[in-house]
């Protein structure tokens, strides 16, 4: 039975108690490798804290589960199920329930993958759809026996490019690495790659859109009972705020125009410094 560890929880090593956070500290080790220990290689946690190294492999014989009452460990697991530890392991990392990752057999890879692509349903093996999406073949194996996407979700949702997008750039066709292209429109990779996953642009038109179309926007809403239209710069010069702060509230947090310029600004208590001997 997988259970979570937070910081503040305590534990009792030899009679004393403490938190994972104060054990951690004493036994120099972060309370990520102790949660890690704890959720993906099923060591208990008094283990995961004083344990100083894993020999490689040794989680097998440390990972104790239990399946509908019965506990073994991860190794035995493994063999009753045909399945290979590796496998499970890397189902626990995106989220699997334990008994799924035991269970749910892994699909035949070698089989065709029949899938809509420009319009035409084509029938191909992962080599075939991976030279389509110009990935490698291992990439579409991962989606489909670790992070259970269907085989036709792995071969048809686009993949990072590892080299070279070729789109149009102020009325010229360019063709850049991805970095490259972060650069020159002046935002970051991971902004190019959040186009493709949440927005569901192709790489191409990724790179093709404005750094910010949200530049020099007027937004529209009610200021002391007046209605006022201004850029996002005026309005942080009304609010005593600045304009990074409207843009994360739209852009990260998701609230609406209105509301990221007519919500007050929350001003934090400056702290006083203090000489020696205490007097401010």
């Amino acid at each position: 039975m997988l259970v979570k560890v937070y910081k503040n929880d305590i534990v009792e090593i030899d009679g004393v108690s403490k938190t994972v956070g104060e054990w951690c500290k004493e036994y120099r080790r972060s309370v990520l490798t102790v949660q890690r220990r704890v959720v993906g290689k099923g060591m208990n946690i008094v283990d995961a804290i004083t344990t100083k190294r894993l020999p490689k492999n040794n989680y097998f014989r440390l990972a104790v589960y239990t399946v509908d009452g019965v506990t073994k460990t991860l190794e035995e697991w493994c063999e009753e199920y045909k399945i290979t530890a590796e496998i499970v392991l890397m189902r626990f990392e995106v989220g699997w329930a334990l008994k799924d990752a035991l269970t749910i057999p892994v699909r035949n890879l070698k089989n065709l993958i029949t899938a809509i692509h420009d319009g035409e349903e084509k029938s191909l093996t992962i080599p075939g759809w991976a030279e389509i999406l110009k990935c490698d073949p291992s990439a579409i194996k991962a989606r489909i026996s670790i992070l259970g996407w269907t085989p036709e979700k792995a071969v048809t949702t686009p993949t990072m490019p590892r080299r070279m997008i070729t789109a149009m750039h102020d009325g010229e066709l360019k063709t850049l690495h991805i970095k490259e292209w972060a650069k020159l429109l002046g935002i970051s990779r991971i902004a190019i790659e959040k186009r493709v996953s949440r927005d569901g642009m192709t790489y191409e038109e990724a790179v093709s859109r404005p750094r910010d179309e949200r530049k020099g926007k007027i937004i529209t809403a009610e200021h002391d009972g007046e209605m006022k239209s201004l850029t996002k710069k005026e309005w942080a010069e009304l609010l005593g705020s600045t304009p990074e702060t409207i843009h994360h509230r739209i852009c990260s947090l998701g609230w609406s125009d209105e509301k990221a310029v007519t919500t007050p600004v929350v001003k934090r208590a400056k702290r006083h410094k203090t000489d020696k001997f205490g007097e401010d």
